[in-house]
């Protein structure tokens, strides 16, 4: 069976370009806001399934590279709200080795206990998108590398789920299944690796480690 399909759908002004413009996780340049605006035709790119060796990734990205570049238009990819030209797509088709942060980014907003970021899309993956919660603004940065981390098992084909711990560095985490379906990262007990509310104790560990 095909992995993807693609699919002419209506005229893109009733999908609100403008709305799909504010919602991207990166500022799109000039370019790529008018060649949008300017589009006569919106394209969907369908993943029919997930193959263990995750090769619908290029599948489709190869798809609608090809529809972009015939149609003199640009890619949305609708799991991360990154938009690319036909050229920024083939970049990362032809890269030396596969690159999570090609495929999944790590949003952030502020809360009154901290920034909560959350990955982008792990779904493509089969995967439960990953958060954070209450993390000092200071460590964002540090946080977020350690979500793409963690989202990088899946490509290299280890389980990313509710349960597992996994080794960051000094200090290991714990993913949580929360009711919405998304997972948390969060602390594991040095004792028993029992899951403990936010990633203050992992952040000293790795402070510590740095410092030494």
């Amino acid at each position: 069976r095909d992995v993807c399909k693609a699919m002419a759908l209506d005229a893109p002004d009733k999908f609100l370009i403008d709305a799909l413009l504010r919602d991207s996780s990166e500022p799109p340049t000039t370019e790529v806001v008018n060649l949008a605006r300017a589009a006569k035709w919106l394209h969907r790119v369908v993943v029919r399934r997930v193959p263990t060796d995750l090769s619908h990734i290029a599948q489709a990205l190869t798809t609608a590279a090809s529809l972009a570049l015939e149609s003199k238009g640009v890619i949305r990819d609708v799991g991360t709200g990154r938009w690319m030209t036909p050229d920024q797509a083939r970049r990362v088709l032809k890269a030396r080795r596969f690159a999570i942060a090609d495929h999944v980014v790590v949003a952030s907003a502020q809360g009154p206990g901290g920034q909560s970021l959350r990955t982008r899309g792990l779904a493509k993956f089969a995967t439960p998108e990953i958060h954070a919660i209450d993390v000092p603004k200071e460590h964002g940065r540090l946080v977020r590398q350690a979500l793409l981390t963690i989202a990088d098992l899946r490509t290299l084909g280890s389980p990313v789920s509710a349960g597992i711990t996994v080794q960051l560095g000094a200090a290991a985490v714990v993913l949580v299944a929360a009711p919405e379906g998304h997972l948390i990262v969060c602390d594991a007990d040095p004792l028993d690796l029992s899951p403990r509310p936010g990633l203050a104790r992992w952040i000293d560990a790795i402070q510590l480690s740095r410092a030494a």
